[in-house]
């Protein structure tokens, strides 16, 4: 496993997934995410988790609780949140499109560009159903109706985009 100090050592291999982990309590705990089965609920929004690790670090959402800290007092609610933005400072962008070869920082960033190169368009403007690949792209067209959700009145029969029609 040699001996660099910033190297460590995860000789414990999921046969699934092939992630590596450094000890082999946290691959058995592992294993519990491919079974399927789910048996730890959050009480707030009732999503639940194969483990109750990822069910903690769920409940951060709602408590607003950020555990690990970083440089100059600025504290991250979870590991995977504090290496992506570590990665944005480092520059390392190690998740690749294989459509176009742009990389990224961070899988959700990766998963989002895809969208790019389908023809999906799952999101609706409620306004007037006009559809989008991503939901910035659609909130940001939501604010050309600006001057109707500000004149909707809702004791009025009509919603404003029934009016409009």
């Amino acid at each position: 496993c040699g001996s660099l100090k910033l190297h460590v050592c995860k000789p414990f291999k999921c046969k699934q997934c092939f992630r590596a982990f450094a000890v082999k309590s946290t691959l058995t705990a592992h294993m519990k995410t491919h079974t399927g089965i789910k048996a730890f609920e959050c009480q707030c929004c009732l999503k639940c988790f194969s483990t109750s690790g990822s069910m903690k670090v769920h409940m951060r959402l709602h408590t607003g609780e950020k555990r690990l800290r970083f440089v100059k007092g600025v504290t991250f609610a979870s590991s995977g949140v504090l290496k992506a933005h570590i990665r944005t400072h480092s520059g390392l962008k190690a998740y690749r499109c294989c459509m176009c070869d742009t990389t990224f920082t961070t899988s959700g960033s990766l998963r989002r560009h895809m969208t790019t190169h389908s023809d999906l368009r799952p999101y609706m403007c409620p306004y007037c159903q006009k559809t989008f690949k991503s939901s910035p792209n659609c909130r940001k067209h939501m604010k050309t109706h600006r001057d109707v959700v500000v004149s909707y009145n809702p004791s009025q029969e009509k919603t404003p985009w029934e009016l409009a029609l």
